[in-house]
């Protein structure tokens, strides 16, 4: 059994444990009877959490056997983000129920497989695993009482509330959807993904019912692994280039660049040890290309600097660094009108008094600001640029 699923299956066994099973019969014995609401919903949650043990200690054959389909994510999520398991945890669990759903044949359009469809009466979703959670145990509590109350309608009332504004319970097309871009999206690319792979997964997470919380942080998780996956292939190792030196370069002089370049980039974590400027960045690039590395290697290193910010005294030296690479892409990407406008403030910083010196200071900030962002992530001008094309 995995990890993950061993540990939410002992959660929810001490937890459990550690309720008091007498509070839910007390509320029979209240001067003014019970409350048939609270009873339910008090039922519910244990129901929940010992239809989940079940299901984790059901054999993966029985599974197949019955044509079943886990169709309970936001029950499960809800039970998740109470626990004592970490975020990848909660992942990992989530992630069981899918596999086992997609070994069960849930992508393909299956009519003997056991959906709940919410275009379908609630007779019909007697076949349903969110039926059963609310089933099993209130038949056995109320029958102990010995009451009379008609249980399906009290089981369908329940159904219907808490469905009623949850994407949990869908049809068997949007589960089959679900599965299928998560599928395509995360599961089969693990070590790849992108960030348009990483939103989808995320939305489809969501479509299931599985908690906000839980897609956040699993938002993060994934960027984080994606971030890790990138500077991994930054293919900047000091040891594996000495064979690739420049004949020009005698040793002395490489081991002098390496520790220049170190005084401003991380190569062991891949990462700038403080934010630098366009002309610190092109620096390194210069160095780079000494010591024998080529254009694709050196957009790897360019593409590490996206999750760290620039380094500037003031806007007018950031203008003045970016002014040639916003000029170079000035005609190519429309921006004609805001380089006219950058270069009035700019003149304008210079001659205006000191009343009006912050509020144009500000402006220009805000327009090269909107520049910077319209400006293309493909380095094409730092690579023209270091290779002394331009």
């Amino acid at each position: 059994m995995d990890k993950s699923i061993q540990k939410f299956e002992n959660f929810i066994r001490q937890d459990l444990i550690l309720e008091n099973k007498n509070l839910i019969f007390e509320m029979f014995s209240k001067d003014n009877g019970y409350n048939e609401e609270e009873y339910v919903d008090i039922l519910t949650t244990r129901a929940i959490k010992e239809f989940f043990i079940d299901l984790i200690c059901m054999d993966k054959e029985m599974w197949k056997e019955n044509n079943l389909i886990f169709d309970s994510f936001s029950e499960l999520s809800n039970c998740l983000i109470n626990s004592t398991l970490t975020n990848r945890d909660c992942i990992k669990v989530i992630e069981y129920f899918i596999n086992l759903n997609i070994e069960n044949g849930c992508l393909e359009e299956n009519e003997n497989l056991k959906y709940s469809d919410k275009n379908e009466s609630l007779e019909k979703m007697s076949s349903s695993l969110a039926y059963h959670i609310f089933s099993k145990i209130f038949r056995h509590a109320f029958g102990k009482r010995g009451s009379f109350v008609d249980l399906d309608e009290i089981i369908s009332k329940k159904i219907k509330q808490n469905y009623k504004n949850s994407n949990s319970y869908f049809s068997c097309s949007n589960l089959i959807e679900c599965h299928r871009i998560i599928k395509e999206c995360y599961l089969d690319k693990k070590d790849n993904q992108s960030e348009e792979d990483i939103e989808k997964t995320i939305k489809a997470f969501k479509n299931l019912g599985v908690a906000d919380q839980i897609c956040n942080n699993f938002r993060v998780i994934l960027k984080n692994q994606r971030k890790k996956k990138e500077k991994k292939n930054i293919e900047i190792s000091i040891k594996s280039k000495k064979t690739e030196i420049s004949k020009s370069l005698t040793q002395k002089e490489y081991r002098l660049i390496l520790e220049e370049l170190n005084n401003y980039y991380d190569f062991n974590d891949m990462y700038p040890i403080r934010p630098l400027s366009l002309s610190e960045r092109m620096y390194c690039l210069e160095l780079l290309l000494k010591v024998g590395y080529n254009n694709s290697q050196i957009l790897q290193f360019l593409k590490s600097f996206e999750y760290y910010p620039d380094k500037y005294n003031n806007v007018i030296s950031k203008y003045l660094e970016n002014y040639d690479k916003i000029k170079y892409y000035e005609e190519k990407y429309g921006l004609q009108e805001f380089v006219k406008n950058l270069e009035d403030w700019f003149l304008e910083l210079f001659i205006c008094n000191d009343k009006d010196y912050i509020d144009m200071k500000g402006i220009m900030t805000s327009e090269l600001d909107i520049v910077m962002k319209q400006l293309p992530k493909t380095y094409e001008y730092e690579l023209k640029k270091v290779n002394k094309k331009i």
